[in-house]
């Protein structure tokens, strides 16, 4: 489960008087407080970011797509909790040259420990509002691109990471 400060859960009542737990992620900037996207795609660094479920919500892809070059990163995570992906994104990011200004993402809560990552990089995390995915839409149509490579059932677990850097290195290019 997520193991963040950044969280917290809501109880939410239904019609039927079941009770569920929502996520709510803290200290959240709104996708509104960010710059217009035609300015965004004039310097390198501004990424939007989703995650691909597989087969069975066993497995999963991180993308990362750059508004700017439409450079595309694919990482495969062994689940999608908060630490993982913070764990991932802070070794790509501390590995490589590729410059990083901003991420936007929806309101996963995989991207919860956004906190981290902001005060690592001393970036901006902005999310898209609740049920808006046009808001993030060069990453979605990317995620599009990547199904017809590996279309919905597939096993991550079974792709080899040749595989997906071919299928990065075809959509970057």
């Amino acid at each position: 489960m997520v193991n963040c400060t950044d969280i917290y859960l809501v109880k939410v009542s239904g019609i039927r008087k079941l009770s569920l737990f929502v996520l709510r992620i803290k200290d959240k900037t709104i996708i509104d407080l960010r710059s217009d996207k035609s300015l965004l795609m004039l310097e390198a660094g501004h990424y939007e970011i989703d995650t691909i479920y597989g087969k069975d919500q066993e497995s999963f892809l991180l993308t990362l797509v750059d508004i700017a070059t439409m450079y595309t990163i694919i990482i495969k995570l062994d689940n999608k909790a908060a630490k993982i992906v913070e764990d991932a994104l802070i070794k790509l990011f501390s590995n490589s040259l590729l410059p990083l200004k901003s991420i936007t993402s929806d309101n996963g809560g995989e991207f919860s420990c956004h906190n981290e990552i902001k005060n690592i990089y001393s970036i901006e995390w902005y999310f898209c509002h609740p049920y808006c995915s046009w808001e993030r839409g060069l990453n979605e149509n990317t995620n599009g691109l990547i199904r017809r490579f590996l279309p919905k059932g597939s096993d991550f677990n079974l792709v080899t990471d040749e595989t997906i850097r071919f299928i990065q290195n075809s959509l970057s290019s």
